[in-house]
């Protein structure tokens, strides 16, 4: 429970920074939402495809249960069939299930290929040993100083996450980096947490990102493609470890005011990263806005009452001069349809 209260603001702001990148990406490219006439009734689909709640309870119970998750996927599997076959509309035909295993079946190679792949590192890594000397020498190569300490840190969690279960991931590396990053006074749950957290990334972190190929798999994108965009994405969760490394008031450690100063600024800092992240502010941003932008959102997550000041007088900044110059685009071109007509 600890570990899980510790671990919400970081959730909270990746999130918060995934979903203002979509908002930001879709102004950027122009898309709109339904007109409000076009959009389903709420009720009325909860009413149709409540039952379809079924499979996903099914998953959660298994999986509370202690069954894998091949097999709470499989029962899950044959519950949607069964609850799809109660309702013409979404009841399957013999040829329909047929062809769904078949695409099912293709989308799954290019997962299977990217996992055999992985496999075979984790073997080799194994067998000869080379995760433990690896770790050794990239926290040597550190010098003792905490922030090339974590860099290394998270290329190791990467590196060894690949290909595994996240708890198995984080269990390997538990005795190789966490005990140099509490060596070095970082807090043991910021320490375990920031291992954690990259043991998970590495899911889609190219070359070897099982998620997102599984994903593209699902879509029928390109997988690497796919991969990337996670990447770019997922922005937030490659640096907010960092963070709370430095200031434990993410990981809800602290006196009350320190923690809501914290989270406010970090909120904030966030909101800009995502905007750096896709160019967009009020308007296009420039390649030399999305630096600046990007410089004081780091600033404002970064716990600290001047890192705070500098951030948000950055933001605020960029903030006008994007309106500014928004305003005299505006006005140049109210000026040049009034001399068309």
């Amino acid at each position: 429970m600890e570990v899980a209260i510790a671990a919400i603001i970081p959730a909270v702001l990746y999130y918060l920074c995934l979903f203002i990148q979509v908002d930001l990406r879709a102004k950027r490219i122009g898309l709109v939402g339904l007109d409000k006439k076009d959009v389903p009734n709420f009720w009325e689909v909860l009413k149709k495809g409540f039952l379809f709640f079924v499979p996903l309870i099914v998953i959660v119970v298994m999986l509370v249960g202690g069954s894998s998750p091949m097999k709470a996927g499989l029962y899950a599997i044959v519950a949607t069939i069964i609850i799809a076959a109660l309702t013409k509309v979404t009841r399957l035909s013999f040829g329909t299930i047929i062809k769904a295993l078949d695409l099912g079946a293709k989308a799954s190679l290019e997962t299977a290929i990217a996992c055999a792949a992985a496999g075979m590192i984790i073997g080799i890594i194994g067998l000869t040993g080379i995760g433990l000397k690896f770790s050794s020498i990239i926290i040597d190569l550190s010098g003792g100083i905490l922030l090339i300490t974590l860099i290394f840190t998270m290329i190791t969690s990467i590196v060894l996450g690949m290909g595994l279960p996240t708890v198995a991931a984080y269990i390997v590396q538990v005795p190789l980096t966490i005990p140099a990053l509490i060596e070095l006074g970082v807090a043991p749950i910021a320490a375990h947490m920031f291992v954690f957290y990259f043991a998970a990334l590495s899911a889609i972190t190219p070359p070897v990102a099982l998620a997102a190929f599984a994903a593209a798999g699902i879509a029928g994108s390109e997988p690497m493609k796919t991969g990337l965009t996670a990447v770019r994405l997922g922005l937030a969760a490659y640096i907010v470890p960092y963070l709370f490394v430095y200031g434990e008031t993410l990981l809800l450690i602290g006196g009350a005011l320190q923690i809501i100063t914290s989270v406010i600024s970090a909120i904030i800092g966030i909101i800009g990263i995502a905007c750096a992240a896709e160019g967009w502010l009020l308007r296009h941003a420039f390649w030399y806005e999305r630096v600046i932008l990007f410089g004081g959102s780091i600033l404002m997550i970064v716990p600290g009452f001047y890192t705070d000041i500098a951030g948000i007088v950055i933001l605020v900044l960029v903030f006008l001069f994007q309106r500014k110059l928004r305003k005299n685009l505006l006005t140049n071109e109210m000026e040049e349809i009034k001399e068309m007509y």
